[in-house]
């Protein structure tokens, strides 16, 4: 990681000084490309002077798109492609398999230059398939060669192993070809391409090099990189001008989140999509459930104006300083601008709350006491953070960009307070709400013994509003068999099935599987008081039949669906805490006794809620006039 980072520096300092430089960008820049060939100068040139007119500028936009560009390999990275082919067609790496993984993750690699070792010709099939696509296909009539560079002509993604990849891509691709050919439009052929290729099957547990395109198709595995290096290679193959898209830290739960975009050739728009929720669509840029903060677009050439711009920022994150990313968040949301005051000296950034820290995600235009943040996603709460001792910390009031572009500033008014009932320290994302609704249409049973009779105490109509679905019972129940069946399409996911002796699940009574299932162990995490363990409840694999032990009634029953373990359970301790413009201030310790949990709170203060007792995750909030929490992922839509 560390070479890396070198890498990336003296990648951004060299590229700064073309920026700045006398010579056109261009000429500056391919003239560096040939110095950094030396030996292989020979096949670059030839490469280039073996075209005329627009296919030589072509030729040499790739030729200054390969500065700093190469792979980085290993045999830790041809072990763990090995893992990946064994994996392909399944949902994620067993334990045993990630664990090797990350092992051979570890070990030294190596990196190979782009311009010292590729061929002319290796060069020329991609700088000859891209006029053949510009050519043929109706939707890029109206491309300039610029564009055609960033969007069909890369031959890579970032720094993986190279391939010879458009050919197979195309043969995969084939059954696409009648319906897409007589197209006009960008957009329509994508959604086409798209519904064929599908979603990657999801696994983050190994963080790697990026894969080969070949790899990709042949086992197709990974997380959001990985789905949307392989639909960019996908969609160039075939002729359709794509990117990629990233946010570098979501407000909603500190993580990075990338996407694909297709470039709309009818008015010139980027669409965003994905192979799963969200198809291609000449439709608004529509929301796709996630805040987004800033957004950037990851390109194959460098963004001279960029680096240019922050030529002399020196204390900044290694990502805000990359040489080939564009600040697109005005295609988003628009152009917008917010003022801020800010205290002491140096850089002023864009701060993100991340659960323990915070991280930059831009770089504001500062005047003394003040700092100036363009182009940010309204409804969202930031924070003017500077560098300090290695880590990044508050200079300024927590602030947000309201719908009508106003600056709200969180200055808490202690003098005015408020009570605050909570029931979460982390937002509601719609991962959770889609696992939780999986619950919609189960029906409890009771009976006496694994074979019945069984009788219906309970269906759940609507989403739970809380990880433990209380089932209401009429009276107590005699019977200590408890099955769960589902009457509407889709497995549920089912974390636990709980009695207690208690109000709030805080005295379970022992419990086993029964019936069918029990002999294979298919629902034993239902109950292994793992709250986050959870089995499907599949119907052709036998009932979910839960036995009770206990010579009392069953007073209370609780159904936990699949969930993160962020809402606010009893007998754990927590901590709410607010932020001033310098820091955080405790608003005092409490033990739960129940699934929510009360403290009183200065109005109009951004604040966090800390378990102490376990967990990591938590993000910030601010108490909604209606009564409730609102995260970042609520706050959409109540500021106008």
């Amino acid at each position: 990681m560390l070479a890396k980072l070198r890498h990336l520096t003296a990648l951004t300092a060299a590229l700064a000084i073309a920026a700045t430089s006398c010579t056109t960008d261009h000429d500056r820049l391919l003239a560096r490309a040939y110095a950094e060939a030396a030996s292989n100068e020979a096949q670059i040139r030839s490469m280039v002077e073996s075209y005329e007119g627009a296919d030589r500028h072509m030729a040499e936009l790739m030729t200054i798109a390969m500065i700093g560009q190469g792979t980085l390999t290993g045999a830790g990275m041809d072990s763990i492609e090995a893992i990946y082919t064994k994996a392909a067609g399944h949902r994620d790496l067993t334990p045993e398999e990630a664990e090797a993984g990350r092992k051979f993750a570890t070990m030294p690699m190596q990196r190979t230059s782009d311009l010292t070792t590729l061929t002319a010709d290796q060069l020329r099939g991609h700088i000859d398939d891209t006029r053949r696509l510009r050519a043929c296909r109706k939707w890029n009539a109206a491309l300039t060669d610029e564009q055609a560079a960033e969007l069909l002509m890369p031959y890579r993604m970032g720094n993986e192993p190279l391939s010879d990849w458009r050919g197979p891509y195309r043969q995969w691709l084939a059954p696409t070809e009648d319906s897409i050919a007589a197209l006009d439009n960008a957009v329509d052929a994508a959604r086409i391409v798209s519904a064929f290729i599908g979603a990657c099957p999801y696994s983050d547990l190994l963080q790697t090099p990026h894969r080969s395109a070949l790899r990709l198709l042949e086992a197709p595995i990974g997380f959001c990189r990985e789905d949307c290096d392989r639909t960019a290679y996908a969609m160039r193959a075939m002729g359709i001008p794509v990117s990629v898209d990233m946010m570098p830290v979501s407000p909603d739960n500190g993580g990075s989140h990338r996407w694909n975009v297709v470039y709309d050739n009818h008015d010139g728009i980027y669409r965003m999509f994905d192979n799963l929720r969200f198809p291609p669509t000449r439709d608004s840029i529509h929301y796709d459930l996630r805040r987004k903060g800033k957004v950037y677009r990851m390109t194959f050439g460098p963004q001279l104006e960029r680096l240019e711009k922050y030529a002399g920022v020196h204390d900044a994150p290694p990502l805000l300083l990359h040489p080939r990313l564009k600040d697109v968040t005005a295609e988003y949301f628009g152009h917008n601008r917010a003022e801020v005051e800010v205290s002491g000296d140096g850089n002023v950034y864009l701060g993100i709350f991340t659960g323990h820290a915070f991280t930059p995600v831009d770089i504001a235009r500062r005047s003394g006491g003040r700092a100036v943040f363009t182009d940010i996603e309204p409804e969202v709460i930031f924070f003017p953070v500077r560098s300090a001792s290695g880590r990044y910390e508050q200079c300024g009031w927590p602030f947000m960009l309201t719908a009508d572009g106003r600056v709200h500033s969180f200055e808490p008014r202690t003098e005015e307070t408020q009570s605050v009932s909570l029931t979460r320290k982390f937002p509601r994302r719609f991962h959770l709400v889609e696992r939780m609704s999986t619950l919609i249409g189960c029906r409890i049973q009771a009976a006496p013994t694994a074979a019945g009779p069984w009788r219906d105490i309970h269906r759940i109509e609507q989403t739970p509003a809380h990880s433990y679905c209380r089932i209401p019972l009429d009276k107590p129940l005699r019977e200590h068999y408890i099955r769960i069946i589902k009457d509407t399409p889709g497995n549920a996911m089912i974390a636990s099935l709980t009695a207690s002796r208690d109000s709030v699940g805080a005295d379970p009574i022992p419990a086993s599987v029964a019936g069918r299932a029990a002999a294979d162990g298919r629902y034993s995490n239902i109950v292994d008081s793992d709250i986050l363990s959870w089995a499907p409840l599949q119907p052709d694999c036998g009932d979910m039949i839960v036995k009770f032990d206990s010579d009392s009634d069953i007073t209370n029953l609780f159904l936990v669906a699949h969930n993160d373990d962020n809402f606010v359970l009893p007998g754990q301790e927590y901590e709410l805490v607010y932020f001033t413009d310098r820091g955080v201030k405790s608003l005092g310790r409490k033990m739960s006794d129940g699934f929510s949990i009360g403290f009183t709170a200065p109005a109009n203060a951004v604040m966090v809620l800390r378990n102490l007792t376990k967990g990591r995750e938590e993000q910030v909030f601010v108490w909604g006039a209606d009564g409730r929490q609102l995260f970042n992922i609520d706050l959409r839509g109540h500021t106008r």
